[in-house]
């Protein structure tokens, strides 16, 4: 019998176990390469994958739908159309002939003006400039130094009808990118379209609204910031009392905003709404209130 040497034993020893280990990593390729395809096929997803996704889908559609409610409000009601007749004649004026990103200065200026009903002329321009159907000149509006101006028209000392239209530039700025809304948020506007809240005017009141929901939806911190506010308590005294169907399909829409986002808000902190929100899912008949509805119990 021949023997072999001690060297080639240890080297055939080496090969097979070097051998083995190869069919051992080539095994588990094959198996991690089948079950990914298997989860390809048939679509496998985690709980927090299909429930982001879902959401992702749902509020890209609601935003969708509230741009194309920008484009279509155009009027007033009550006491707060009054002043617009007198602007209506400076802004036409204004417009030369009709609104354009170029006049962008002029607008700027007359907002800035001490005139009221310059002010509301130049602001109005503005507001139609944000709710072109085209792409709005958000960020030129923004570059142009005017946002701390709008902010500052949402005092209570101005009248409900400029108000109404500086809350509304307020929402349409607040529509753009997450740094777009940081310039408001970084300037107080929270603090003072929260305050409008109280509006004794309901269209002041709704636009404020939409336009917390607009700047809450963007990012967890601006939603907090809304809550330290004291967003909650005033939404819900809102929408426990009107009958008005604006105000609650926005009210709806901003409590939705409250609750979405990663980390969650504390429980004991939006836990009033969920009553209100049972509420109209019961009571209301429009699709937007109810899903809206839904999606802040869910959250």
């Amino acid at each position: 019998i021949q023997l072999l040497p001690m060297k080639d034993i240890k080297s055939s020893e080496g090969d097979h176990l070097l051998l083995q280990e190869e069919k051992i990593t080539k095994k588990s390729e094959e198996e991690d390469k089948k079950e990914e395809r298997k989860k390809q096929f048939l679509n496998v997803q985690s709980e927090d994958d299909r429930k982001r996704k879902m959401y992702d889908s749902q509020d890209a559609l609601r935003k969708k739908d509230r741009a194309r409610q920008y484009l279509s409000k155009r009027g007033y009601e009550g006491d707060i159309s009054s002043l617009q007749k007198d602007a209506d004649e400076i802004q036409k004026n204004m417009e030369a002939p009709m609104i354009s990103i170029e006049s962008l200065s002029n607008y700027c200026m007359a907002a800035c003006n001490a005139d009221v009903l310059q002010i509301t002329a130049g602001v109005t321009c503005l507001r139609k400039l944000l709710c072109k159907s085209e792409e709005a000149p958000v960020q030129a509006i923004i570059d142009s130094g005017i946002v701390p101006r709008l902010i500052q028209l949402l005092d209570p000392m101005f009248p409900p009808s400029l108000q109404y239209e500086a809350a509304w530039c307020v929402t349409n700025i607040a529509n753009g990118s997450r740094e777009q809304t940081q310039s408001l948020t970084e300037k107080g506007a929270l603090t003072k379209i929260i305050a409008l809240f109280k509006s004794e005017h309901e269209n002041v009141k709704e636009q404020a609204i939409w336009a917390v929901a607009n700047i809450i939806g963007e990012e967890t911190d601006f939603r907090d910031l809304a809550i330290s506010e004291g967003a909650i308590k005033l939404l819900i005294s809102e929408l426990k009392t009107t009958s008005n169907q604006a105000l609650i399909k926005q009210g709806c829409w901003a409590m939705s905003n409250l609750v979405r986002g990663e980390p969650k808000p504390p429980f004991s902190l939006v836990e009033e709404m969920i009553p209100v929100a049972c509420k109209f899912i019961h009571t209301e008949k429009d699709n937007d209130i109810i899903s809206n509805c839904l999606w802040t119990l869910y959250n």
